[in-house]
């Protein structure tokens, strides 16, 4: 038997009652789908001519259509193409020889558009393919959990959950009332959220079963938190009183687990994987700390003979205080009455210091930096090469059974549809042009790999955009025009630098002759302040009408002077008006930030925090849900102990005593636990680690246990460790960027970062009747200005982000991770073809269709379905 050329292919499945299921499908999911290339506003399909440039290599007769080519089939169907459903049948629902329904090979395309745009999804985030989602059943649940309102619901729900540890009722002690709730509200409200929560991991379960959910820790750990949290607030709004809940600091939990916060947990993660070396050396640490306290016990402990040193009248006194001089907060205090009885105490002190603070500790944050920088390559080789697999992955949906090697603009514009919703017919053009680099009209797969670039460019028309004042009138364009000139001179640049430093010298001189905050100013007076606002404000204004307002506020410096000079402005009204406005007045020192732009170092630095922001966010929320969990665990313990005058006859009663508070040091009671945000100013003086063990000698005494000292001991640990982390990454940015510097000029990253694309004048046509169909036009017109115009340029800009950064480093270790890789899938390609385009029986086609052409002659096809990979193959 032979396949004729003339028949068409199709796998369609029917329930019993010959209803579509394809149908069913897109009514359960209309809510979560992104909306497609091949509808127009009407919900009618669009009938557009393609370019012959555009269309794929072999194609049938006919017209051809934006959606999907007259009789063209995927080459596989994706999984959620299939029903795990034994009760449905299968049945052919066309005549052979007749032209394919188009309605079924539209269903069949937006499919796979919308899987394929899945697995590139799973790819951007280092989702492990292992989630994906199964079959059509699961699919409305993974569009649901990972749709855009359900994840910033997840987020909201997880924030308030969290700051509801500054309004409940608790164990505080000097509660703040104007933020307390009644029990009855923040129990319902936080019940109300657990069970939020709880559906949307019920929902993850409906894609990738319940035994990978118990196999997965970060679930795991999420779904009994939230059983044990769920029965706490369940007894809380029972009783109508509140209990000893140390587990409420578990809720960070759920923020770290929202979508949102995907940073915060490749910084965990990051964290976690650079503890072994950490833990070596802090091992070291307390060995080397054991040693040293046993000798001081035995060297200036309590004898027959002298009471000793009170820092050491005891093995377990003797460690806790050197652990302290670990910090240098008790140096040289913890000296003192050792080297009063014997001078030569000192070398012991000296040498504890030298091995432990000045040669371990720095040898600590080098151990880390080497961690550190491996990581980073390794986790971006991961992610790197994780892309390329859900490149593989979406690349074998979107070819045809007569191309099967390449994919043509059709099917790759209804991928981006789904993948990237927010992007024009336009973009997907020059994206397409962009990555077609053979300049086959097709896509390859080698091609197709830089489909994660292609999507960040933005792009512009490469016209040469003539000043505004040119098309202006007489005699307004010529002072436009000079005005322009003379803002853009290097001379009035540095003029306003040199203003700008003057001010800030003047600024400087009057308040270091201040006795008093609202003494008169008799250097920088309310002339002087008039005359440099008044300079400022001529600046702005020369700088509007020469740059135009459009330029002017596109620079981040020029909306920062902006700013300022309005604030200043606004001073000068309030003065004139007897209104108090220092606190305007203060900011007017910032304007030195801009002497940032004259040095070439200080434009490094200041790149370079612009770069590591994002990461530097991570690092901060880390921070801030560290102080929540040890701010949750330090109200529930000590919230009941007051500090006032307590530690009599200790080294730090001074610190305490209320009663005689001359000195000025008698506050420390104020560092306390009573409430959350207390305890959160605690917990940073904890960190700054200057006089942090008097807070902790403090809640030792009135406890009347050493064993307290272990949460404030802990805290320095976790909070040293990930401080350390964090020195490292600014550390390994700065010296890549400055490497980066050495090997790339600014000319050449400026070549990197841009493309230049063209686009001829069919091509125009091409877009102009797409947009016209969307109910949009003029784009010919935008496009092109006079007839003899041939096409356009188009400039397309992609940001200076870390990782594109990486991507221009690494490119010779990039070809070794390809080699690699390569060798592994061709050695691991019978393994992989079975893990991915088999059914879940194993066998090699998921159904046998048998279509009667006549009376003599029957047409087999099979039709492949994706599956999931195995474990096995997700290694590759």
């Amino acid at each position: 038997m032979r396949r004729r050329e003339s028949d068409e292919e199709i796998l369609v499945e029917k329930d019993k009652d010959d209803k579509n299921v394809f149908e069913n499908n897109d009514a359960s999911s209309d809510s979560s789908e992104k909306g497609s290339l091949n509808n127009n506003s009407n919900g009618d399909m669009l009938s557009l001519k393609v370019p012959d440039s555009l269309m794929s290599s072999r194609r049938n007769s006919g017209s051809s259509r934006i959606s999907s080519v007259q009789g063209d089939l995927p080459y596989q169907s994706g999984n959620t193409g299939r029903s795990n459903n034994e009760a449905l049948v299968y049945r052919e629902l066309f005549t052979p020889g007749e032209p394919l329904p188009e309605e079924f090979t539209n269903q069949a395309w937006e499919i796979n558009y919308r899987e394929a745009a899945i697995f590139l999804e799973e790819g951007q985030n280092n989702d492990k393919f292992l989630h994906h989602p199964r079959d059509r059943e699961s699919l409305p649940a993974y569009l649901l959990v990972h749709s855009q309102w359900f994840n910033m619901i997840d987020l909201v729900v997880s924030v308030v959950i969290l700051a509801l540890g500054f309004v409940e009722q608790d164990a505080s002690r000097d509660k703040i009332y104007f933020f307390q709730v009644p029990i009855l509200v923040h129990s319902s409200i936080e019940l109300c959220g657990l069970v939020l929560m709880s559906v949307q991991l019920f929902l993850k379960t409906r894609w990738i079963g319940w035994r990978s959910f118990l196999k997965h820790k970060r679930t795991l750990i999420k779904g009994l938190t939230l059983v044990v949290m769920i029965a706490e607030a369940v007894i809380v709004l029972v009783r109508n009183k509140s209990h000893f809940r140390v587990t409420r600091a578990l809720r960070i939990l759920f923020l770290i687990d929202t979508h949102y916060c995907g940073g915060v947990r490749r910084f965990i993660r990051q964290i976690f994987k650079s503890l072994p070396p950490i833990l070596d050396m802090l091992g070291l640490l307390l060995f080397i700390m054991v040693i040293y306290s046993v000798l001081g016990f035995y060297l200036f402990g309590p004898s027959d003979h002298t009471d000793g040193s009170p820092y050491f009248q005891t093995f377990f006194l003797s460690f806790i205080n050197l652990f302290v001089l670990l910090t240098t907060a008790n140096f040289p205090d913890v000296m003192m009455p050792s080297y009063y009885n014997n001078c030569f105490s000192f070398l012991f002190f000296f040498s504890y210091l030298m091995i432990n603070l000045y040669f371990l500790m720095n040898l600590l944050l080098a151990v880390v930096y080497d961690s550190f920088t491996a990581e980073e390559v390794k986790k971006f080789k991961k992610l790197f090469l994780h892309k390329r697999k859900a490149c593989q992955h979406a690349f074998k949906l979107l070819v045809t059974k007569e191309n099967p090697h390449s994919i043509c603009f059709v099917h790759f514009s209804g991928l981006i549809s789904y993948y990237s919703p927010s992007s024009t017919p336009m973009d997907n053009l020059l994206m397409f042009k962009l990555m077609n680099e053979s300049g086959s009209n097709n896509l390859t797969q080698q091609e197709f790999y830089g489909i994660y670039d292609a999507v960040e460019y933005r792009w512009k028309p490469n016209k040469i955009m003539r000043p505004y004042y040119e098309s202006c009138k007489k005699p307004f364009s010529i002072l436009s025009g000079a005005v322009a000139m003379l803002v853009k001179s290097k001379t009035f640049e540095y003029t306003i630098y040199m203003l700008i430093i003057f001010n800030g010298l003047l600024l400087i001189v009057q308040t270091g002759s201040m006795q008093h905050t609202n003494a008169a100013q008799s250097i920088y007076s309310s002339w002087v302040s008039l005359s440099f606002v008044s300079i400022y404000t001529v600046e702005m204004i020369l700088k509007l009408i020469g740059l135009g307002i459009p330029k002017y506020f596109s620079s981040p410096w020029n909306i920062f002077d902006c700013i300022i000079t309005l604030m200043g402005i606004v001073s000068i009204v309030l003065t004139e008006m007897a209104i108090q406005s220092s606190y305007i007045m203060i900011l007017r020192p910032l304007r030195l930030l801009r002497l940032f732009k004259v040095k070439k170092r200080f434009r490094d630095v200041f790149g370079t925090f612009i770069i590591l922001l994002p990461r530097l966010n991570s690092a901060m929320i880390i921070l801030v849900l560290v102080y929540y969990f040890f701010g949750i665990i330090g109200v529930e313990t000590f919230a009941n102990y007051q500090l006032e005058n307590c530690c009599k006859n200790t080294t730090v009663e001074p610190y305490y005593n209320y009663a005689e508070n001359s000195s000025g040091i008698g506050y420390y009671y104020l560092n306390n636990f009573h409430n959350l945000p207390r305890a959160y100013v605690t917990l940073f003086e904890l960190m700054v680690v200057n006089n942090w063990f008097i807070i902790m000698e403090g809640y030792a005494s009135v406890t009347g246990t050493d064993w307290s000292r272990i949460y404030f001991m802990s805290f320095y640990l976790f909070t040293m460790v990930v401080v350390t982390i964090i020195v490292a990454f600014i550390l390994e940015a700065f010296l890549f960027r400055i490497q980066y510097k050495q090997r790339m000029n600014k000319d050449e990253e400026i070549k990197v970062l841009s493309e230049i694309i063209t686009l001829d004048r069919e091509e125009v046509f091409y877009l102009d009747s797409i947009y016209e169909k969307g109910g949009k036009s003029g784009f010919k017109e935008f496009a092109i200005d006079d007839l003899d115009q041939t096409g356009i340029e188009f400039v397309g800009t992609k940001k200076r982000t870390k990782e594109e950064l990486q991507k221009m480093m690494y490119k010779d270790e990039t070809v070794e991770w390809l080699a690699e890789a390569k060798r592994e899938e061709d050695l691991r390609a019978l393994e992989f073809q079975q893990a991915i385009l088999t059914d879940s029986t194993g066998s090699p086609d998921e159904s046998l269709q048998v279509l009667h052409s006549n009376a003599d002659e029957v047409v087999t096809i099979r039709r492949h379905l994706m599956n999931q990979p195995s474990n096995s193959s997700l290694s590759a």
